[in-house]
This record gives C-alpha cells, sequence and structure tokens, in this order.
C-alpha cells in the first residue's frame, strides 16, 4: 500500500515540469558584438580554515607541484599562447591571526596566491601585456 502512496505523490513531486520544449541556441563567432580583450581568472590554494597547521584543507594548488610543473600552468594561464587572463580575483582568508589582536600572518594564508600573481605578470609583462597594470 505504501508503493501506492509514493507512485501517487511522485507525480506531485516533480523537479521539473514535464511539458519542457528544448530551445535552440547557437553562438555566431563571425558576428562580432565587442573586442574580446581577455577574461578573468582565480586562484584559490587553501580552504577557510582556523588553523593551517592541524587542518590546513589544501584545494590542491601549487604548494603541491613542482617548479616546473608551475611554470607550465602559469604559461597556460598568462603565456602568449595562453589564456591572456586579464583580471586575477583572489579571496583573502579572514583568519589572518591566530588570535584576537595578534600578528597578521600573511605568508601561510596568501604565499601562493601572491606567487601565482607575482609568476603571472612576469609573464604576462614578457609577451608584451600592458605594463601599467
Amino acid at each position: 500500500m505504501a508503493w501506492v502512496a509514493w507512485l501517487a505523490l511522485s507525480g506531485l513531486l516533480r523537479a521539473q515540469e514535464l511539458n519542457f520544449t528544448a530551445v535552440r541556441a547557437e553562438v555566431d563567432f563571425s558576428q562580432h558584438l565587442q573586442p574580446w580583450d581577455g577574461f578573468g581568472f582565480n586562484y584559490v590554494e587553501t580552504a577557510q580554515t582556523r588553523n593551517y597547521d592541524r587542518t590546513p584543507q589544501d584545494y590542491g594548488g601549487f604548494s603541491l607541484l613542482r617548479e616546473e610543473d608551475c611554470q607550465k600552468i602559469l604559461h597556460m594561464v598568462f603565456g602568449d599562447d595562453g589564456l591572456k587572463v586579464t583580471i586575477l580575483k583572489m579571496f583573502l582568508d579572514p583568519w589572518h591571526q591566530r588570535e584576537p589582536g595578534g600578528p597578521y600572518d600573511h605568508e601561510t594564508t596568501t604565499r601562493w596566491m601572491r606567487y601565482f600573481a607575482r609568476e603571472g605578470l612576469k609573464i604576462a609583462r614578457a609577451s608584451g601585456a600592458n605594463s601599467s597594470s
């Protein structure tokens, strides 16, 4: 009997209407709306944690890679044949202090993000990107 109730309710609890009609969409790259001048990129090394020693919550960033692998990735993002990123977004961890009123520890929380930005800027400038940014 429970399965009859489940069948009756399942018809009422749909996540999507069954009368769904697909819409055809396409991108016409020959019709230029505005110049393409790059796009943004987000780099995150660690998740939010209050204690980087006990619970580092590493997302798998540059801290785990060899320098040559980091450079390959940097060139894929910032290099001549790369994505040509024009905006770099970085989330700064709000837990820069181990205790209220204590000293700020920007090295632990931003070291690899700063490395990514600094090295990326070097590569972009060497490729002729605007050096005033």
